[in-house]
């Protein structure tokens, strides 16, 4: 969830029948029927001794003798985390957890709530439904940080941003702590409020302590919202300190470049550029820029020769991988996709390599080598979901769905976010004739509002 939240304070309730029993029914204000607590502390005796089965044999009978405790089932769902549980139970034990949350007058712990919260499973009808359940509770009790901070990150899941900006600001008031702002300043980069971005950086740095990553995420929200100068004067102090200017300069002076560039001004994209080359003589990559944005035809052809004839004598991939690094973004692909090639040939763990040469005969069309490429880097990888999404599409310009799917998929689960993902699904989907399924994540690709 948005700060970390995880469902460990739940699960540690179970670590002691009684004490664990007390913290997760404070708030319900009565404790499980006697023999319902007995078998819990029965099943955790089991699976300190070494029987996991005869724990799990316990708790679904205590499951089954209780069905309207909660805590006979979050300690099933914990237990079989670890023993394995059939899909169905499982589906059957978070359901049964979803439709007691949803009674607006039933008593539940917070923890169970971030429990449900987190179910990868869950769909968006689930995570509605939840939603729906914990705003009735806030109705009733709006300060609450818990509910606050569980309806701010079902929203977010949602992709309901408006809501969770709204309900993360009143965690914030309710109870203030920097995780709770970094959260906030992490849901307006998303919903691309680019003013909201760098206020709440400068809220930070008064409230709490500066810092040069909040300097340079303001900076370039205040440039993403036309405020340059004002972007110029918040990232000052950090170009003018030798420890991180490198880093300013490659995360906004040269973003900054490329905008300007982009947006067809030509000149002020140049003294930017000129100002970054200035300001660390030791970067190469403002000057590559340079002379491949502003060199003469002729001299941009003499010195693609004299890097190509330089180039065929290195063989250490980290120098031939920043070369092909400044090829790919001064736009030369074709030779970063040749470089890169013998990069990944010299050494074929080189994740990053890939990754680029994936990009590089994306760019150039090339599918088939994109999709080896992106698929080696996800197995070299596996968290960065961007190898799965550009995996997904490979496969799918090249008419293989069934096999995109997955890619697609893995790319979802590790940003459920991420809206190119959705809509490739929707595209195999609806290519495969699943036109309920492609419905669904055709609303998950579409942007919030």
């Amino acid at each position: 969830m948005g700060r970390t939240m995880t469902h460990h304070r739940a699960l540690a309730v179970l670590g002691t029948a009684f004490v664990v029993t007390t913290q997760v029914y404070a708030k319900a204000a009565e404790l499980p029927p006697e023999r319902c607590v007995r078998l819990l502390r029965e099943a955790r005796l089991a699976g300190q001794r070494g029987g996991p089965a005869r724990q799990v044999e316990i708790l679904k009978k205590a499951v089954a003798e209780f069905p309207g405790e909660l805590l006979p089932i979050l300690s099933l769902l914990d237990a079989t985390r670890r023993e394995g549980l059939g899909p169905e139970e499982t589906a059957d034990l978070k359901r049964i957890l979803r439709e007691r949350i949803a009674k607006a007058d039933s008593l539940v712990p917070d923890s169970v709530l971030e429990l449900a919260v987190e179910d990868p499973d869950a769909s968006p009808e689930d995570l509605a439904m939840l939603r729906a359940a914990v705003a009735s509770r806030l109705a009733r009790i709006p300060d609450d940080a818990a509910l606050l901070e569980v309806h701010a990150a079902l929203s977010e899941r949602l992709l309901d941003l408006d809501a969770a900006r709204d309900s993360a600001a009143r965690l914030d008031a309710a109870k203030p702590d920097p995780s709770t702002l970094t959260w906030r300043i992490r849901l307006a980069t998303k919903a691309k409020k680019w003013d909201e971005t760098a206020s709440l950086c400068r809220e930070f740095r008064s409230r709490y302590e500066d810092s040069p990553d909040l300097r340079v995420r303001a900076a370039g929200a205040l440039v993403a919202a036309g405020r340059r100068q004002e972007a110029r004067e918040e990232i000052a102090p950090v170009l003018a300190d030798p420890k991180v200017r490198s880093w300013a300069i490659d995360e906004f002076l040269v973003p900054l470049g490329w905008e300007l560039w982009d947006a067809g001004r030509a000149a002020e994209a140049r003294a930017v550029f000129e100002e970054a080359a200035d300001a660390a003589p030791e970067e190469g990559q403002p000057e590559a820029i340079l002379r491949n944005l502003f060199a003469t035809p002729e001299q941009r052809e003499a010195l693609a020769a004299e890097k190509a004839s330089s180039l065929a004598r290195i063989e250490d991939p980290n120098i031939l991988f920043s070369q092909a690094t400044d090829f790919l973004t001064t736009g030369d692909v074709e030779r970063a996709y040749a470089v890169l090639r013998r990069v990944v040939t010299l050494d074929a763990t080189f994740e990053m390599a890939w990754f680029n040469l994936g990009v590089s005969a994306w760019r150039l069309e090339k599918w088939d080598e994109a999709r080896e490429a992106f698929q080696k880097s996800g197995s070299l990888k596996p968290n960065r979901a961007e190898s799965f999404l550009f995996l997904g599409e490979s496969l799918r310009k090249l008419n293989r769905c069934e096999e995109a799917l997955p890619a697609f998929r893995h790319a979802v689960e590790l940003r459920p976010d991420l809206r190119e993902a959705h809509a490739g699904l929707a595209a195999c989907l609806r290519r495969m004739g699943r036109h309920d399924a492609a419905a669904r994540e055709d609303a998950a690709a579409r942007p919030p509002g």
